[in-house]
């Protein structure tokens, strides 16, 4: 899967995801989908630009078991990061609209065991 890679010039909410999970493949399409005004940037954790903030942010660099939802790009030195669901919940409420609205409502329901 394709996905644009922030830049240094970008702002806005990012999401970085494991781009050989296929699941994760399957949220960022249904965010695409759902984010009409293109708020949300997506990158892959294996890329250059996520393994930057990664390091810097002394998250781990390799065997993914989660996406990082980075609020604020232009803010991004700050540690101001959200792990797996609240990332999730995060980007839907990003993306806005009824659909996503209900969808991160539910996922906070009802969270993953």
């Amino acid at each position: 899967m394709a996905a644009a890679r922030p830049s240094p010039t970008v702002t806005g909410s990012v999401l970085f995801f494991d781009g050989e999970c296929g699941l994760c493949n399957r949220l960022v399409r249904l965010l695409l989908r759902l984010d009409d005004a293109g708020r949300l940037r997506f990158a892959p954790l294996q890329g250059a630009t996520a393994q930057s903030y990664l390091g810097a942010h002394g998250l781990p660099t390799v065997d993914f078991d989660t996406l990082v939802f980075v609020p604020e790009w232009s803010e991004r030195e700050r540690p101001d990061y959200l792990l797996r669901t609240s990332g999730v919940i995060a980007a839907l409420r990003v993306v806005g609209g009824g659909l996503a609205r209900t969808l991160a409502g539910f996922i906070a329901v009802f969270p993953a065991p």
